[in-house]
């Protein structure tokens, strides 16, 4: 199945443009499956951020990804139990979670904790490069404009014309 967004999701200062929410993540469990859109599943994990980059994410948070068991999508494999990851957002308030936008970048543990160092000690400790890259794509983002065709996008996925 092939999912597709209204922006290039490989385009970092667009997706940081689009994203609600950007932050590192470890996968607690997989907590259900619900779909919005009838031809696209999405599966749902509860994630504890560990490090917010944009937006307001904390604690344990409900993260939607699309795909399901016995569907694959464009947009990568379902993310793992026990593995962490760079997640960018979009908040989708009427389902309380975060929807994942285009892939996510797995982190190396030894990564995660680089990210949990600098999350406590701001430039003291340094930071993996692909955290990095991220935050340089916010510090200069596309925002997103409805009206505009050529900005970023919303927090909604588009489905794929048939």
């Amino acid at each position: 199945m092939i999912v597709d967004s209204a922006f290039d999701a490989t385009d970092l200062r667009a997706l940081a443009g689009w994203a609600d929410a950007i932050f590192v993540g470890t996968v607690l469990q997989e907590s259900g499956t619900k779909s919005l859109l009838s031809s696209v599943p999405e599966t749902q994990f509860q994630v504890e951020v560990v490090e917010s980059l944009k937006g307001t994410a904390s604690g344990t948070v409900t993260v939607s990804q699309a795909g399901g068991r016995g569907c694959q999508v464009n947009t990568g494999d379902l993310v793992s139990v026990g593995a962490s990851y760079l997640f960018s957002t979009g908040y989708m308030a009427a389902e309380g979670w975060y929807s994942i936008a285009g892939t996510v970048e797995e982190l190396a543990p030894a990564e995660v904790e680089s990210a949990r160092r600098a999350a406590v000690s701001p430039g003291q400790v340094p930071e993996p490069a692909v955290i990095g890259e991220m935050r340089a794509a916010i510090a200069n983002q596309i925002p997103f404009d409805s009206n505009n065709p050529e900005s970023a996008v919303n927090s909604e996925l588009v489905p794929t014309p048939r």
